[in-house]
């Protein structure tokens, strides 16, 4: 081929991927990872895995997203705090899903789902409006009033909920009548179950409940 034919036949080349890539739609941004808190403190070992994404140690000051899944070690506990100043207080061989969180600080409003697996944690309600504040085990969906209460979860999935401050309502996800739970108050649902229980029998306190400064004692 002689020499001018191949000079022509590359700037067609060239011209076809310009006119190619011009006719793509033009690309925004990347979007950054949803951000809704940071970790407040570790103990032993705690690790988050995003959706999607792979798991990671997390370390005081990391971020933590939605749909991220947190979880601890056996002696371990993992602090969060929420953009609506929520605390998450994750205990000992734990394992909690950020399911849903969204929020407006303007309004104060939002929407929030979190999902407990197995082990402990408590949750000590922030700014956004309490109706809109969710806690879910594979037993119990949990409503919250403004509120400091915790959740245990067994590895068979029984539910025991204590409250320390406020009102919940607990609702057994198999069925059954809503039962509104008290400061002071702690109440049960059998994996699978329909009853709640009052008067139910409250775990042993784990270390990962209490606030840093307690912790910190105890080391």
């Amino acid at each position: 081929m002689p020499a001018q034919w191949k000079e022509c036949a590359m700037k067609l080349k060239q011209s076809l991927l310009i006119a190619t890539l011009l006719a793509l739609p033009a690309l925004g941004p990347l979007q950054a990872a949803e951000r809704i808190g940071q970790v407040d403190l570790v103990e032993v070992w705690a690790t988050g895995t995003p959706e999607g994404g792979r798991t990671t140690a997390k370390f005081v000051g990391n971020p933590v997203e939605a749909r991220e899944t947190v979880a601890t070690t056996e002696g371990g506990a993992l602090h969060l705090t929420l953009a609506d100043r929520t605390e998450l207080r994750v205990g000992s061989n734990a394992t909690l899903r950020l399911d849903e969180y969204v929020y407006d600080p303007k309004a104060g409003t939002g929407k929030a789902t979190l999902a407990v697996s197995r082990g402990i944690a408590r949750f000590v309600t922030g700014r956004m409006r309490k109706e809109q504040f969710a806690v879910r085990t594979p037993s119990v969906e949990i409503g919250v009033r403004g509120t400091d209460f915790s959740v245990w979860v067994e590895p068979d999935g029984r539910t025991t909920i204590w409250v320390t401050e406020g009102a919940i309502t607990v609702r057994p996800l198999s069925g059954g009548a809503i039962a509104d739970v008290g400061a002071d108050e702690t109440v049960a649902v059998a994996a699978g179950g329909t009853v709640v229980q009052r008067d139910a029998a409250r775990p042993l306190t784990d270390p990962g409940l209490l606030d840093a400064i307690q912790i910190q004692r105890l080391r």
